[in-house]
């Protein structure tokens, strides 16, 4: 008897309202095919966030000015990032469907109202706060730079600019999980190609063409944040629950759940915290590190936009219902089938950003104003951190996991430690290499965050077992290590990409890879690999 857990897989939608996408799917392959629209909307905004990165680093290089913007986008960017990657929906959709199944919808209606109100009140007073506190705040983001008076000026300067965008992230991805409690993930996985659309337009044509000041890309993307926002209020009153401002006056108080929400955004975000500490870090450091770091990590948002981020999302609902009626072996099964996904991608792909790390950040970045003493370092950067690539892929399913099983203490307990970890480590290893320890002292934060909640969860029998978990890593280990070797003795050596051509950067790492990509199909299939191993089923 197949799984009860199968049809929400495919086609559930707690609003009664079906994608017509999804209708006809069977419903075995309906959480594959969800996520891959929704692994190819990432995708292509993680691309266009590549491509706004080059042009950044063009324009901008690697100096004062590059520091100083990437230093005020850091907060707004971590808390669009901390709560638009699925960390809002890991908070709020498990209480939402639960709230959902108990209650009558004129009373869910009633609670998102009073939801809304409290979040606006508390956003309007945080806005508030964040711009009297600025100064006090930028000497904890960036306390490097309280010596230098120029570059102080002009980092608060565009903090301030850039602080409605961190208020209006939170509403953006409110509108996103309410979205998401619903099953419909198209629209709110569209959100960042608008962000990386406006700052690239701010770029070429504000900076590069009319050369007008820095402030312009920060102006930019508040206007991207408020668009984000504006797009997706038909598509919730479409589906009945855009949040109204009067209620009934014996709504239920949505305090409780607000106040459960914040602990919870903290504990799902370790990475973004993790990194956050180290573009405050890297201030203490030599003129450039802000910038090295930064353009490393937005390098780690392609391999987990392929899929983990998809992932993320797309399983919450699912796991959620599949927990609270008491299917342990659909549970299970979810997480079988969703981390051999995260292994087939996650181990080539942090293998090979290792081993790629200089050539992809000439290829990528070596134009303009950026020299060859900062790609080097920003390799460095590149490599320290893809070593916790596949433990940050693996957090994209093992939290929405332990929110789902209402594990939300467990959550908290192995985000403290790994940050207590990680945080002794950063403090020693900067001293020793600068910001490839702080990279480093990141990688193993996120392990050790994983391993806590895999045992966590093992634990409660949530996890397929120790031998299976194995079995999906063995072939792509392998598999991978064979590429590497291949394509260690055909490429060039890591002068050629310093002194080659931009075209011949290009053409080289495209060509390898694809060589690269397709030997690992080819070894796979080798080594046992179906592809039908890619669909979701009870057995998975």
């Amino acid at each position: 008897m197949p799984s009860p857990i199968l049809p929400p897989a495919g086609n559930y939608d707690p609003g009664g309202k079906h994608d017509p996408a999804d209708k006809h799917d069977p419903a075995e392959q309906g959480m594959l095919k969800k996520s891959l629209s929704v692994s190819a909307l990432t995708m292509a905004s993680r691309v266009l966030g590549l491509v706004r990165d080059m042009i950044l680093a063009w324009l901008l290089g690697a100096g004062a000015t590059a520091d100083a913007f990437f230093v005020a986008f850091k907060l707004p960017n971590f808390v669009r990032r901390l709560v638009a990657e699925g960390a809002f929906s890991q908070a709020l959709v498990p209480v939402l469907l639960d709230y959902r199944r108990r209650q009558a919808q004129q009373e869910l209606q009633q609670l998102l109202s009073q939801l809304t109100r409290a979040l606006l009140l508390v956003l309007l007073g945080l806005g508030l706060l964040l711009w009297l506190l600025s100064p006090w705040l930028l000497l904890l983001l960036a306390p490097g730079y309280h010596a230098e008076p120029e570059q102080w000026r002009l980092t608060l300067s565009l903090f301030r600019w850039l602080l409605p965008y961190l208020l209006l992230s939170f509403l953006v991805a409110y509108a996103s999980a309410l979205l998401h409690s619903l099953s419909r993930f198209i629209l709110p996985a569209c959100m960042p190609l608008i962000l990386n659309l406006s700052m690239i337009a701010a770029a070429l044509l504000l900076l590069g063409w009319l050369a007008w000041s820095v402030h312009a890309l920060a102006l930019a993307v508040v206007l991207a944040g408020l668009l984000q926002l504006l797009v997706q209020l038909p598509a919730l009153k479409r589906a009945g629950i855009l949040p109204a401002w009067r209620t009934a006056k014996a709504a239920p108080s949505a305090w409780p759940l607000l106040r459960a929400i914040v602990p919870a955004l903290m504990a799902v975000s370790l990475a973004q915290v993790l990194l956050l500490l180290d573009t405050i870090l890297a201030t203490l450091l030599q003129q450039g590190a802000v910038s090295w770091l930064y353009y490393a990590d937005r390098l780690l948002e392609l391999p987990q936009g392929l899929i983990a981020v998809a992932l993320s999302i797309v399983i919450l609902p699912v796991l959620s219902q599949a927990y609270s009626s008491g299917d342990q072996s659909g549970f299970k099964a979810v997480m079988a089938w969703s981390m051999r996904l995260v292994a087939l991608l996650g181990v080539p792909a942090a293998l090979a950003l290792y081993y790629l790390a200089l050539p992809i950040m000439a290829t990528l970045f070596m134009y303009g104003v950026m020299t060859a003493s900062d790609i080097q370092q920003s390799a460095k950067a590149l490599q320290g951190y893809s070593l916790g690539l596949l433990a940050m892929m693996l957090l994209k399913v093992l939290l929405p996991a332990a929110y789902a099983a209402a594990q939300g203490a467990l959550v908290r307990r192995s985000a403290l430690y790994a940050l207590l970890l990680a945080l002794a480590l950063k403090l020693s290893l900067m001293q020793l290499w600068g910001h490839l320890g702080l990279a480093l002292a990141t990688s193993v934060g996120l392990w050790c965050m994983a391993l806590l909640l895999s045992l966590g969860l093992a634990k409660q029998a949530l996890l397929p077992s120790f031998i299976q978990v194995m079995q999906s890593l063995v072939r792509p280990i392998l598999a991978s290590l064979v590429m590497l070797l291949l394509l260690h003795l055909w490429l060039p050596e890591a002068d050629w990409w310093l002194a080659a051509q931009a075209g011949s950067r290009i053409g080289l790492l495209s060509l390898a890879v694809a060589l690269g990509a397709g030997c690992y199909v080819l070894l796979m299939l080798l080594l046992g690999f179906r592809w039908s191993w890619l669909r979701f089923t009870s057995q998975s």
